[in-house]
């Protein structure tokens, strides 16, 4: 008997672990300078045109700004301001943004695409921008985030609102889109811990 017990507590001890594994994948906590995020995949900045210096999103990775006592945060400064026109209907407008590779991993069993965010106070930020999750089979989907504040705050988006992403199993990257729906049209935002969970 004390065998049989010890058995079943061996397999839900394994699929506890398992379980927990597959609550939380991190993507990127932010706390490493450089070009890869926590998952090993390349960071980097895109804009609509290279040769257009007057619109432009840099990043770095700050102790200035950090969720929690430790660590570090991403720190995005964009500027949507241009003399040319990109957008229909928006002359003057340019957009541009962050993307992270994810590197081919599997999310299949996650609920929710998390990450916390906040808007520098002194420089401005917008309350409003996309995040896009593109997979490795040509799926594409975005996501309004509204309601970004001057405090940090967590942003927790179901999974089910990107229903144009057709493989879970195998992701290629997570993107912040700056564009016409920036309240301000240029700034900083933070970001730090981002997740599937």
């Amino acid at each position: 008997m004390s065998r049989i017990l010890g058995v079943l507590m061996l397999v839900s001890a394994f699929l506890l672990c398992q379980a927990v594994f597959a609550e939380e994948i991190l993507v990127d906590d932010c706390n490493e300078d450089g070009l890869e995020n926590s998952l090993g995949g390349e960071r980097g900045l895109w804009n609509c045109n290279d040769n257009d210096s007057e619109q432009y999103c840099e990043f770095e990775i700050t102790e200035d700004e950090k969720v929690g006592d430790s660590g570090s945060a991403l720190m995005l400064s964009y500027d949507l301001t241009t003399g040319n026109n990109y957008i229909d209907g928006y002359p003057g407008i340019a957009y541009n943004g962050y993307w992270s590779r994810l590197n081919d991993v599997d999310v299949s069993k996650a609920k929710n695409l998390t990450f916390y965010v906040k808007g520098n106070k002194e420089d401005g930020f917008t309350q409003t921008f996309w995040i896009e999750l593109k997979d490795n089979d040509g799926g594409i989907a975005r996501f309004q985030v509204r309601g970004v504040t001057g405090e940090w705050q967590k942003v927790q988006i179901p999974l089910n609102k990107f229903p144009q992403i057709k493989n879970w199993s195998s992701m290629y990257e997570f993107v912040v889109v700056f564009d016409q729906i920036c309240t301000d049209k240029e700034g900083v935002i933070y970001i730090d811990d981002i997740k599937f969970e």
